[in-house]
């Protein structure tokens, strides 16, 4: 989950780490080769020049001797976190058995590290299987078509559906929404406005986390981040309850139900006082419960009910 306190590796860093494992690695295990295939936040720093860094280098990493004290190591000496280094992408929707197939040469170190890395279509292919509101997916998408673009080598849709079909074998990963995002942003004219909009939403997202994290440690993951997102973050186009008023809006009337032992009980209950307060007429219902699908379904029947159909 974010954190204000993320650190940066930036591309010489990450490249001077590297060497150093290469060296230690030599030093220990003389004879011995790694393989080592970059992705993600990692592989654009050192690709592209719109991302200056990465909370950590997401790796697929090949190697006959386990590399974690080495790492580590390196890790202490330059005053980062264990797993700055790491094959955690494995078990995220990114991954695919195909990536060392579709990587590009990038260094090699101390006889023994070949560094290769994702980039263009392919990386593309892998933000859209993950895209995440809270993460630099969306804007990675277009840093990497703009960078393309300003060095004659457009991305075109047929690009991105070949690297999406050789890294997954189909689009059955990608959402719909990453998947229309994608032909929006190929289609757009003006690219560089849209990134710096991106941006600025994609900062919001991870501001929004990090005040609730704060207000409620512990809820926050990755089943119910995105819904997370969606309910905390400030929508400019949205009315209020008192702009309907003051606009003299029609407000329908609305359905509300909590449980008592639901984290977000305190808040339920502010908003339905305050709907009260403006005379919106507001049906509200509590019984024993957390906030859970359990908890929803039980209220869906009663709801549907209540509503005037």
């Amino acid at each position: 989950m974010p954190s204000e306190n993320d650190i940066q590796l930036d591309r010489e860093l990450m490249l001077t780490c590297l060497k150093e494992v290469a060296k230690e690695y030599h030093k220990q295990f003389k004879g011995g080769n790694i393989e080592i295939i970059i992705v993600g936040g990692a592989s654009l720093a050192m690709n592209y020049n719109f991302r200056p860094g990465t909370t950590d280098i997401d790796a697929f990493i090949v190697a006959r001797e386990d590399l974690k004290d080495i790492i580590n190591k390196i890790g202490d000496k330059y005053n980062l976190p264990n797993g700055w280094l790491n094959q955690d992408f494995k078990y995220t929707d990114s991954y695919s058995p195909n990536i060392r197939q579709y990587s590009k040469y990038y260094a090699s170190y101390s006889h023994c590290m070949e560094v290769r890395t994702i980039k263009d279509e392919y990386l593309i292919a892998m933000k859209l299987a993950s895209y995440r509101p809270y993460k630099h997916d969306r804007s990675d998408i277009i840093g990497i078509i703009i960078e393309n673009d300003r060095q004659g080598r457009s991305i075109t849709f047929d690009k991105v559906d070949k690297a999406v079909r050789d890294l997954y074998g189909n689009w059955n990963k990608i959402s719909v929404e990453a998947k229309l995002s994608l032909k929006s942003l190929l289609a757009a004219h003006s690219l560089e406005t849209v990134y710096d909009e991106i941006t600025k939403q994609e900062q919001i997202s991870k501001n929004t986390l990090i005040n609730f994290e704060e207000k409620y440690p512990g809820i926050l993951s990755e089943d119910n981040v995105s819904d997370i997102v969606n309910c905390q973050t400030p929508k400019e186009d949205v009315l209020s309850v008192d702009d309907l008023i003051a606009k003299d809006i029609e407000i329908p009337r609305i359905f509300m139900a909590v449980g008592d032992n639901d984290f977000l009980y305190n808040e339920n209950m502010d908003y339905y006082n305050y709907l009260k307060s403006r005379n919106v007429d507001v049906e509200f219902r509590c019984s024993s419960g957390e906030h859970t699908w359990e908890f929803c379904n039980d209220y869906i029947k009663e709801f549907i009910e209540w509503l005037p159909l």
